[in-house]
């Protein structure tokens, strides 16, 4: 169970149906309009196993703050973010 997702068009709007998938263990976000807001949607995919991020337009350390959660999470890449290297340390 997989989704990749790519463009400007793609919104924290759009995250809410992502969230919906829970069966998702796969994500995939290239150079999309998803911000922290839409970050938190990634809280519902409580079988998460890699998630890929390629240049979004607004995502800083809060919106990693909802990965948390993810304790499948085993291969997370981001690319092109606003992200601290405190917090990527953190999570």
């Amino acid at each position: 169970q997989a989704i990749g997702l790519i463009g400007e068009k793609v919104t924290d709007e759009s995250m809410i149906y992502v969230g919906l998938l829970t069966g998702l263990r796969h994500v995939s976000l290239k150079r999309t309009s998803v911000t922290d807001e839409g970050f938190r949607e990634l809280r519902e995919l409580s079988l998460l196993l890699s998630l890929e991020v390629f240049s979004p337009e607004e995502l800083t350390d809060e919106g990693l703050e909802y990965l948390q959660g993810q304790v499948y999470l085993m291969d997370c890449s981001l690319t092109g973010t606003h992200l601290s290297n405190r917090s990527v340390r953190k999570q």
